[in-house]
């Protein structure tokens, strides 16, 4: 079953910081991320099913990235993956409202 992956503005907005951020402290290191980050939307498109649940979720899922302190939060529907946030490790930790509890 193929999947397809839509980034929500939050996510995409998150990305752009870490991008920014990562890029004032070493040219190329946010091209890095970004390289970093699709490959792991490849692979979470590939797989969504195969990463746990965030916290108590029973709907949102969250795939750790490798070299960056950063995890993709995503739902699954159907054939659809929904980013619905790409958070650094320190952030605060996803609002029960944005669960559905």
């Amino acid at each position: 079953m193929g999947y397809s992956i839509f980034v929500s503005d939050e996510a995409r907005n998150e990305t752009y910081h870490a991008y920014l951020w990562y890029e004032d402290k070493l040219e190329t290191l946010g091209e890095e991320f970004l390289s970093e980050l699709e490959h792991w939307y490849t692979k979470i498109s590939s797989r969504p099913l195969v990463y746990g649940f965030l916290n108590n979720s029973t709907i949102l899922r969250s795939a750790l990235l490798n070299r960056f302190p950063y995890s993709v939060i995503y739902i699954v529907h159907e054939s659809r993956i929904t980013v619905v946030s790409v958070r650094h490790m320190s952030s605060r930790p996803i609002l029960s409202s944005q669960t559905g509890k």
